[in-house]
């Protein structure tokens, strides 16, 4: 999946959890698409865009993105990463936090049956890790990219 398909997901997910009705998202859409078909090729900094879309569907809402960037999922890295996400949250109301790149291979139909279970243990792993938290959060949204 490359970057401008997770923008689009993104911004699915973030307009489905919204109060906002589907005229003002297929209005975000079009200028989403708009966007992303004038852009040059790159790398688009998918938390700038979390940020900058979520005030729009829900303004009183935070979101952290933690991009995981190596290619196979390891919780001595990425454990630190969502835990000081997840502190950055703290003292907002609706907080969401987006996960991406947890392992790009996991997806698809020509995937074992192992790998997809590695996915699944890594996602249960994030969710049990930031349950230890949930508190202080009791309104937490994760979002896996």
């Amino acid at each position: 999946m490359d970057d401008s398909d997770k923008i689009m997901v993104l911004n699915r997910l973030l307009a489905a959890r919204s109060a906002a009705g589907r005229d003002f998202y297929a209005s975000a859409s079009k200028g989403v698409c708009a966007a992303l078909s004038e852009m040059e090729s790159g790398k688009i900094a998918l938390g700038d865009f979390a940020k900058s879309i979520l005030k729009i569907y829900d303004p009183e809402a935070a979101v952290e993105v933690v991009e995981i960037e190596k290619p196979t999922f390891d919780p001595l890295f990425a454990l630190p990463m969502i835990s000081s996400a997840i502190k950055r949250l703290s003292g907002f109301e609706r907080a969401v936090l987006i996960v991406c790149g947890l392992d790009a291979r996991a997806g698809g139909k020509r995937v074992s049956r192992q790998k997809r279970e590695a996915y699944a243990e890594n996602i249960e792993l994030i969710e049990a890790y930031a349950m230890r938290y949930a508190k202080a959060f009791p309104n937490l949204e994760i979002l896996f990219v």
